[in-house]
């Protein structure tokens, strides 16, 4: 008894197609240039960010959108004590599909002087849902 193999190729080749694998999607590049939104991924650019005479401790909350990151860590000294811990935030964006430490001056805008809670500014490059703590913390 002979066996083809052309209709399993066939079927194959068409699995292949439906799912998508074999071929690249633009969703597919867009999530590749995205970094993930979890502690991992920003881990390098915190530790960047505070620098040798500062250690990680924990990232205690972080949250994303759009290309941005607010981070709140807590770092220490480097000696592992837990004297002189504090809690800190961080903005990141993303760049080539790392995440990498911005000027929070630079990238929160103006706010505009007044009575009340400060508003959204015009100028900021930070999307509004990050905007208050990414700009309106420690």
């Amino acid at each position: 008894m002979r066996i083809s193999l052309a209709p399993v190729v066939v079927i194959s080749g068409a699995v292949l197609l439906l799912t998508g694998c074999g071929s690249s999607s633009s969703s597919s590049a867009a999530s590749a240039a995205q970094p993930a939104c979890d502690a991992a991924a920003v881990n390098d650019a915190v530790i960047t960010a505070i620098g040798k005479d500062s250690s990680l401790r924990q990232i205690s909350g972080l949250d994303c959108k759009d290309g941005w990151a607010v981070v709140f860590p807590t770092i220490g000294p480097t000696d592992a004590s837990t004297d002189g811990e504090i809690d800190i935030t961080l903005v990141l964006k993303a760049e080539n599909g790392a995440w990498v430490s911005v000027d929070r001056s630079a990238v929160c805008g103006t706010s505009p002087s007044g009575d009340g809670s400060p508003a959204y500014p015009s100028d900021a490059q930070v999307p509004a849902e990050l905007w208050r703590g990414a700009c309106q913390t420690n």
